[in-house]
């Protein structure tokens, strides 16, 4: 959440308005339309925006460093009352770059630690995904629907890939073994191997 402070040449404030984006990511700043009319608002009226925390009002230090000097070249300030940060002084300025920073990093090792525990929870047999996007060679327990066992006909085929490979075959040879040898892919369409290495993705 993100409220918009008039500043005052007397000894007070005027509050005007307060902005939040409920249940986004503050990983991107241009997907965040409270942010924007937070800052659009605190622009117009050279007023200081102030936020709780860095990681609420971004956890890219391009973004945080841009929308700053966006504030800053219209006339604004920012305040972020757990950092105690200030852009209204030199210093305060400083050490916004490096707290943006750290706030990026601490993002980005959330997202690693949370990758990590999906692959080690999907490696001890735990679905992370869903149930129609299991992995190849995997299927839902049919006792826990939370948990993945060997899918044995994909698991067969996964051994002919491994195989191919071992004799030095390249993906579009082993493509064109699997299509002659009639093996379907999921969902048991035919040569599907061979035009999914040679069809380019969509866009």
């Amino acid at each position: 959440m993100a409220a918009c402070v008039c500043k005052s040449h007397k000894r007070y404030a005027i509050h005007f308005g307060e902005f939040s984006d409920k249940n986004m990511s503050g990983g991107r700043a241009d997907n965040r339309p409270g942010l924007q009319k937070a800052i659009a608002a605190s622009c117009a009226k050279k007023a200081i925006l102030c936020v709780y925390s860095l990681s609420r009002f971004a956890r890219n230090t391009k973004d945080a460093i841009n929308l700053a000097e966006r504030l800053n070249t219209a006339g604004a300030d920012l305040a972020v009352i757990q950092e105690n940060v200030n852009t209204r002084s030199p210093m305060g300025r400083f050490i916004f770059t490096p707290f943006s920073a750290l706030a990026q990093l601490e993002r980005e090792q959330i997202a690693e630690r949370t990758s990590s525990a999906m692959l080690r929870h999907q490696a001890n047999g735990r679905r992370m995904t869903h149930v129609a996007r299991c992995p190849f060679g995997k299927q839902p327990d049919p006792l826990d629907s939370a948990r993945l066992i060997d899918q044995p006909a994909e698991q067969a085929v996964i051994a002919t890939i491994q195989a191919a490979r071992s004799k030095g075959k390249g993906f579009k040879a082993i493509a064109h073994l699997l299509d002659a040898k009639g093996i379907p892919c999921r969902g048991g369409t035919l040569a599907s191997y061979d035009s999914a290495i040679n069809s380019p993705p969509r866009r």
